[in-house]
């Protein structure tokens, strides 16, 4: 069995077929993770600069829920099903 040391970074294959490291998805998360409860759907909004790439594979690696994503004129609006609905919680 592999562990894993919480306090080393480490790559994560994505669902876009990247690599991405655990770090930078923690952070892309963080941008659209709903404050009160990671697991509860996200519904956010991120500047038009934003990687959503990169948002993307962290809202599936994190959630196990595929994020959609609105071009608004001055921002780009986040949205997937969050962990308790992709378990069927």
């Amino acid at each position: 069995m592999t562990t894993i040391d919480l306090d080393q970074d480490y790559s994560v294959p994505c669902y876009s077929g990247a690599t991405r490291m655990q770090s930078e998805l923690t952070a892309a998360f963080n941008l659209v993770a709903d404050k009160t409860n990671w697991k509860y759907p996200v519904n956010a909004l991120v500047s038009m600069s934003a990687d959503l790439g990169l948002i993307s594979d962290a809202v599936v690696h994190f959630t196990g829920s595929v994020p959609t994503m609105s071009f608004l004129p001055m921002a780009v609006a986040v949205r997937a099903d969050g962990y308790y609905r992709a378990i069927g919680s």
